[in-house]
């Protein structure tokens, strides 16, 4: 599957964590989901926690634990 902005931001998996984060964070005060324009616009400084939260090798280097992280 493509990891389009969509997939990342609502099904990822591995990103489950820090979209739990995000929506905790927006449901005290708005409905989730939203669009992508209102979600910048009205929460951006939760979504800016979101997006600094990724790891980038969650991304590129899921690892078969579904964790993105390299187990020893």
């Amino acid at each position: 599957m493509d990891q389009t902005t969509d997939h990342l931001l609502f099904e990822y998996e591995l990103l489950k964590k820090e979209r739990n984060d995000l929506t905790t964070t927006i449901l005290k005060t708005d409905v989730w989901p939203m669009s992508k324009p209102e979600l910048i616009k009205k929460h951006y400084k939760a979504f800016f926690k979101f997006t600094n939260a990724i790891l980038i090798d969650k991304l590129t280097n899921p690892k078969p634990n579904g964790t993105g992280i390299r187990r020893l």
